[in-house]
């Protein structure tokens, strides 16, 4: 893979440096390496720079590194991974279920986290049967995951309904802890099947593990998906109290849900004020429900 000691030494400095700067927020400094390419990388290192980079929300740097990755070494499932949760980012559903099916169909011994993905694109595409048929199977390999588990009950629930997600969620909880992603996944899923009830139980589990804005985003989604303006601003302003605005003005879609439940009661100036602040937001990065 290397064709010299020093190429590793390079190779594994980097590897380090990057994930240094990704645990500082470094992201200028990042994406200063990122965008230094070079055309004789190796696998290893093409893969840390794909990592990084979509990490940092570079889709298109992320594709490019991790399609070369693929190149050289075509067997990794983490590399494949990579490419088609980035063409999901970047609205290529449809080129990212293609690559993911064809790389199952050449590797069905080493699938297995990537069929979470291929059912993530299936969602995308409305094919909400055939994506649990894959979550399932990712489900299967990689129980303990909280991030597959949250993800195979949302599909169950659109699928078979809140009671059979529901007697999911329980057994999964028997024996393992939820984190903030599986009970806002699973509050969605709830949600669009209609049961608001255990919805909002998902979501004040999700908040006693996180005040981040992305839970409060979730809660008011699915209020206002039921209906309840009124509840899912009062959400909102609880929120902006708690932060003291800080986080809130950086996230965008804390001011989209705000300015959406400003409208659905007639608050056409708040709405617009809101609006607004969404546009002058800055997403906060890396994300708190990436979904990687």
């Amino acid at each position: 893979m290397f064709a010299t000691v020093a190429g590793y030494l390079r190779a594994t400095a980097e590897e380090r440096k990057l994930k240094h700067l990704q645990s500082v927020s470094r992201w200028d400094a990042l994406l200063d390496i990122l965008r230094d390419d070079q055309a004789d990388l190796p696998p290893r290192l093409l893969q840390a720079r794909a990592d990084a980079a979509y990490v940092a929300s570079e889709y298109e740097l992320a594709l490019n590194y991790a399609s070369r990755a693929l190149a050289l070494c075509p067997g990794r499932e983490s590399t494949i991974r990579t490419a088609v949760s980035s063409l999901r980012h970047l609205g290529r559903a449809g080129e990212g279920l293609q690559m993911g099916l064809e790389w199952v169909e050449r590797h069905p011994a080493r699938a297995g986290l990537i069929h979470k993905d291929v059912g993530l694109l299936l969602g995308d595409l409305g094919r909400p049967a055939e994506a649990q048929a894959h979550t399932a199977i990712a489900f299967r390999k990689q129980s303990g995951c909280a991030y597959v588990a949250g993800v195979h009950i949302y599909y169950t629930a659109l699928v078979e309904g809140a009671a059979a997600a529901n007697r999911l969620l329980r057994r999964w909880l028997l024996l393992r802890r939820g984190t903030v992603f599986f009970y806002c996944q699973t509050a969605r899923g709830f949600s669009e099947a209609g049961d608001l009830q255990r919805a909002l139980w998902c979501i004040r589990r999700a908040r006693r593990r996180s005040r981040a804005a992305d839970v409060a985003v979730v809660e008011m989604q699915v209020l206002l998906a039921h209906k309840c303006a009124e509840d899912a601003l009062r959400v909102g302003e609880t929120y902006l109290k708690r932060s003291r605005g800080g986080a809130a003005a950086r996230s965008a879609p804390f001011w989209t849900e705000m300015a959406a439940a400003h409208e659905a009661l007639g608050h056409e100036a708040e709405a617009l004020d809101c609006q607004r602040k969404a546009h002058e937001a800055e997403p906060d990065s890396p994300r708190l429900l990436n979904d990687y």
